[in-house]
């Protein structure tokens, strides 16, 4: 249709794909095409390959930079407690039971050290306090995995915490009752280290998390106190780049490509209707 159009050699679909993927994998076809149209289209392709390469490639150098110069966040006790002017504290919905007992008959100087400067804390207002640098929290992982994301989590799932993954191990929340000598017990315990072994819980566990997020924020946009913690900005206040910053580089290249690609073919048209009025001038 394009060869009908200009008057010019005929370009085969299969010799524009291949041209269109060389240029997409940088590699330049070794016979270039001899047409005006094929030239143009696989101009604006390179331009078009170049600002996507070049804003993915920008977005992942500030991406793999931004964390450059931070300090390291604590993630155990030991951390905590070596820490200079760091403070911390526990939510209070678990100081009670077995992790009071923890903390209050524990011998390990750590755990003692622990326990003299331990804050008792609502989550809510801890995570307050982590926003603002130099404290930690004490908490149930997948609890406070819940309230971080579903208040101060972005649309991509980023929260501005860190949650270690040196968790510590106080007590089991449930466990299965069997009368003595049930004759099931073996394959059933055999059943759920399975589950266990092949990720299913895992599975099973983030389904429930991420259900719990998104009926959390569901029911705080209806009230009006959702806050979502979008932080596109470092702490020295460097903003960092992605291709939301990019939507008008792009849409001036498009806008220019249409114009270009309208002058071509108002200037193609002129062409071929003057040297039509030349021919029949010479007849």
């Amino acid at each position: 249709m394009w060869s009908q159009v200009t008057g010019g050699p005929d370009i085969r679909v299969d010799t524009a794909l291949l041209y269109s993927l060389g240029s997409l994998l940088e590699v330049h076809p070794k016979v270039p095409t001899s047409a005006t149209s094929g030239q143009v289209m696989v101009g604006w392709w390179l331009v078009y390959c170049l600002v996507i390469y070049t804003g993915f490639e920008s977005e992942l150098i500030s991406h793999l930079t931004v964390n450059k110069g931070r300090t390291r966040p604590p993630e155990t006790l030991e951390d905590l407690v070596n820490a200079d002017g760091w403070k911390w504290g526990i939510d209070a919905w678990i100081w009670t039971g077995v992790p009071l007992e923890y903390f209050t008959r524990h011998k390990d100087k750590v755990v003692v050290e622990i326990y003299k400067k331990l804050e008792v804390i609502e989550a809510h207002k801890g995570l307050k306090k982590i926003l603002r640098n130099g404290y930690s929290l004490l908490a149930v992982t997948n609890y406070i995995t819940v309230e971080a994301s579903s208040y101060y989590g972005d649309g991509h799932g980023n929260i501005p915490f860190f949650i270690t993954k040196k968790s510590v191990t106080m007590f089991s929340f449930f466990a299965w009752g069997f009368r003595l000598g049930a004759p099931f017990y073996h394959r059933f315990n055999r059943m759920t280290q399975q589950l266990d072994a092949a990720g299913i819980i895992t599975l099973w566990v983030n389904q429930v998390i991420n259900q719990r997020i998104k009926d959390n924020r569901h029911i705080a946009e209806l009230t009006g106190g959702i806050y979502y913690g979008d932080k596109s900005e470092s702490e020295d206040g460097h903003v960092v780049l992605g291709l939301d910053h990019l939507q008008g580089a792009f849409y001036l290249l498009f806008l220019g490509a249409i114009v270009c690609l309208l002058g071509l073919l108002v200037e193609i048209l002129i062409h071929s209707s003057f040297e039509c009025v030349t021919d029949k001038m010479i007849l």
